[in-house]
């Protein structure tokens, strides 16, 4: 193998994510660093985590979108610095901001972020769930470029997780929606990703097509990143079939258009590459002459984990020709700057740790301010809907109180109409007894009332029964006898049993209605006579002097026969008398 496969990988993510995704979702992005971008795309991934690692500990400038930003920028620059642990807690302290934002190419960041982070920390579940998220937004929105990017997502995803059918499934999709919307910046990247998928199929002539294709494509849209690739692509395939003049050949065509455009890294590894080819072959002294190359180039830029690579395979070459002395140098460089790299990783992730406490610290800041603006909402709207509901409740016992009010008084004009009628008829008998007018005379004004002509007899007498007894009730005051009963009755009008039953259920409803009618007639009596002529009155013992023999039937017959209860029907009447008073006034 030229490269290990986990560069390879590494590699073709650098592509898609600042090849693909350099137009996510389409708009361009509210918020952004144009250095840390630019150093993103020269691969500079340590010189980003220090520059973005100081302007998170000024966060004092920073506000919610900008700390998401960088958040997001320094997990995926962590990722190509191997160190998972710290690019994973980065990435979802992103999640975690993007949850106030309302920015979405920043959100889907995150997302993505958080995508990589899961997939380099072999949580391949929640890589593609968070991947997905970003293809269902893209179709939500509408936003094909950004769905498109996604599922080439995905297809890497499970490329690097070797379920390589999949991954050929979602790129060829890929391909298919960069054809529909025309993107021909992305032809290229397409085919490359098919062809590095048929690599890893071991199907040889699918990839070669594929790479073929996407290399013409790249040289007509000149973009020798994506040429690069190709070659050291097809190197891959050759050094399979086992073909190293072939696979030479392609290696010298990448570093030769890394040579032109000036990338030192890319150069490096190719050079790192042909000295890995050249040591496979046994061609020591050729793997000596590549690899004093690489690391002239690595010392201008620096790549600590393809520097050790390079001295690994130095010592190994030196050691097969017999020079241990000049071997031994490179294993101690090989030693140093793996212990180096330990260290400076453990010193990055103390930091990061730091600025992660700190970001921690700021956000649980805001989100208890947020807590207590959000309590403080709450209780306003409990207090306003309390003093609604009260008012509700006040504008409801208002209105009852004033309907029944209304109701009252109209029961109580109802009661002063009956009295009224009650005092017709006493001055008719006064009238009557003056005059000495006889029985007829009472059948006369029965008829002239609404009897009929053709009335029966029996009717009238019992409407003559029913007067006599409304006369021996007013005249002899029978009903204040809490004692009496329908035999009383019957011995004092001289009749029978029957003869009254039926007098009575013509003209009223029972004899127990009609005595308590004249029985609460009277209690009203006296409530308006003592309130009119401003006595005490007592309620509790009314029942005496009406006729009642305890104060409950009292009360029931009261509140039954005027709708009112005792209580109702004296303010009713101070009501009244207050109305009369103010009419004088």
């Amino acid at each position: 193998m030229l490269v290990p496969r986990i560069f390879r990988f590494i590699l073709v993510w650098v592509i898609c994510v600042y090849f693909g995704f350099s137009c996510l979702a389409g708009t361009k992005k509210p918020v952004t660093d144009t250095l840390v971008e630019r150093l993103l795309n020269q691969s500079k991934y340590m010189e980003v985590s220090r520059l973005i690692l100081t302007k998170l500990k000024n966060k004092s400038n920073l506000d919610n979108d900008h700390r998401l930003y960088y958040s997001s920028r320094l997990s995926i620059a962590q990722i190509r610095l191997r160190n998972i642990d710290t690019a994973l807690l980065l990435a979802r302290q992103a999640f975690a901001l993007s949850k106030l934002s309302k920015d979405s190419s920043l959100i889907v960041d995150a997302w993505k972020a958080l995508a990589y982070s899961y997939n380099n920390a072999g949580n391949l579940d929640s890589a593609l769930y968070f991947t997905r998220k970003m293809m269902l937004y893209g179709e939500r929105s509408g936003d094909q470029k950004l769905t498109r990017n996604a599922i080439v997502s995905i297809s890497s995803l499970l490329s690097q997780n070797k379920r390589f059918e999949e991954a050929l499934h979602y790129s060829r999709n890929a391909d298919q929606l960069t054809q529909k919307i025309n993107d021909s910046s992305s032809f290229s990247l397409c085919k490359f990703n098919i062809g590095l998928i048929f690599l890893n199929l071991n199907q040889t002539d699918s990839c070669l097509y594929y790479l073929n294709k996407s290399v013409k494509l790249a040289k007509k849209m000149q973009q020798n990143d994506l040429l690069i690739y190709n070659y050291g692509t097809m190197a891959d395939l050759y050094l399979q079939l086992k073909d190293y003049k072939l696979q030479k050949k392609y290696l010298l065509l990448a570093n030769s258009i890394a040579e032109k455009i000036g990338n030192k890294q890319f150069l490096a590894m190719g050079y790192c590459n042909l000295a890995n080819g050249a040591l496979d072959n046994n061609n020591y002294p050729e793997a000596l002459v590549y690899g004093e190359k690489a690391l002239a180039l690595l010392k201008e830029q620096p790549f600590p984990v393809l520097k050790m690579k390079v001295d690994s395979m130095m010592c190994a070459a030196n050691k097969h020709m017999g020079r241990f002395d000049k071997a031994f140098p490179f294993l101690e460089s090989f030693v140093k700057e793996k212990e180096k790299q330990v260290s400076e990783r453990q010193q990055t992730q103390l930091n990061e740790l730091m600025v992660s406490l700190q970001v921690r610290e700021k956000n649980l800041t805001i989100a208890n301010q947020q807590l207590y603006l959000s309590r403080n909402k709450q209780n306003i709207q409990v207090l306003t809907l309390v003093i609604f509901i009260i008012l509700i409740l006040v504008f409801g016992q208002f209105l009852y109180i004033f309907k029944t009010r209304k109701f009252r008084n109209e029961l109580f004009k109802k009661e002063k109409d009956l009295d009224r009628q009650s005092s017709e008829f006493l001055t008719y008998l006064e009238w009557k007894k003056t005059n000495n007018v006889d029985i007829g005379t009472d059948a006369k004004i029965l008829h002239l009332e609404g009897l009929h002509e053709e009335t029966k007899p029996a009717h009238v007498s019992q409407a003559m029964l029913f007067a006599e007894l409304r006369e021996a009730f007013e005249a002899q005051k029978l009903y204040l006898d809490p004692e009496l009963n329908l035999k009383t009755v019957i011995k004092v009008l001289g009749t029978n049993k029957k003869y009254l039953y039926q007098a009575i259920n013509e003209n009223s409803d029972n004899f127990r209605s009609f005595l308590n009618r004249y029985r609460v007639d009277e209690a009203k009596r006296i409530i308006e006579h003592k309130i009119r002529r401003k006595e005490e009155l007592n309620l509790s013992e009314l029942y005496v002097p009406a006729g009642f023999n305890s104060a409950v039937p009292f009360y029931r017959a009261f509140k039954l026969l005027t709708g009112l209860t005792p209580k109702n029907y004296a303010d009713e009447v101070r009501r009244e008398v207050k109305q009369e008073a103010s009419r004088k006034g």
